[in-house]
Parts: structure tokens; C-alpha cells; sequence
């Protein structure tokens, strides 16, 4: 085999090995509600705490009636550890009280909606 195919043929191995051991992002799921009828499918892009997901089944006629959402560490995302401050006057470490913060959550939510029935 000449070195020209040998040398295509390692680096086609190691594309392969590379891509093996790509791990994947961490994710997590939850379900609220009915996740049947109508669904509408986004993504938000949250930074961790509470977060707010916005309404997009509701409009006249239609009502949401659940939601399903998965949220996953994006790629590029590091988290942080902070010491947390009780007052601005704290000049001693507290050794019990940290915030731990991501910087990007990827959130895929799919809201389920149906039509209102009348009285």
C-alpha cells in the first residue's frame, strides 16, 4: 500500500475514534400536563435558576394543556463555583454557601394546545 493510502487510511481511523468518544451533552426531561394535541416546538437558551418559558399555544380559540421540555448543557458550556456573600461588610469565607451557575442550558420545549370547546 503506498504511504499516500496508509496515511489516508490512519486518519480516517482516527476521524472514526474521534467521533466515538465525543461525549454527549448532559440532558435532563420533564413533562407537565397533557402532551397530546397540537404541539409547538422552539428553543430557548437560559442561563440556569428559575426560568420563565414563554406562552407560544395559547391565541383565541386555543389553550395549552401541557408541555414537555428537555434541557441539555450546551457544548461550549463551563460551569462556575462562587463563594456567596451574605452582606457586602463579609470578609471571612463561608465554607457552606456557593452558587453554582452555567453559563448556557439549551432548552427544547414543546407546548401541546388544543381548541377551546364553547359552553
Amino acid at each position: 500500500m503506498s504511504p499516500l493510502a496508509c496515511s489516508l487510511l490512519v486518519l480516517t481511523a482516527l476521524l472514526a475514534a474521534a467521533e466515538a468518544v465525543m461525549p454527549q451533552p448532559d440532558c435532563t426531561s420533564a413533562k407537565l400536563g397533557e402532551v397530546t394535541g397540537d404541539v409547538t416546538t422552539f428553543s430557548v437558551d437560559v442561563g440556569g435558576g428559575a426560568v420563565r418559558i414563554p406562552d407560544k399555544c395559547t391565541r383565541p380559540g386555543r389553550k395549552q394543556v401541557g408541555v414537555k421540555i428537555e434541557a441539555c448543557l450546551s457544548p461550549e458550556s463551563k460551569l462556575k463555583i462562587m463563594p456567596v456573600l451574605l452582606t457586602p461588610s463579609d470578609i471571612s469565607p463561608n465554607f457552606s454557601l456557593f452558587k453554582i451557575a452555567v453559563d448556557k442550558i439549551v432548552v427544547s420545549v414543546e407546548q401541546y394546545g388544543e381548541m377551546v370547546t364553547a359552553p
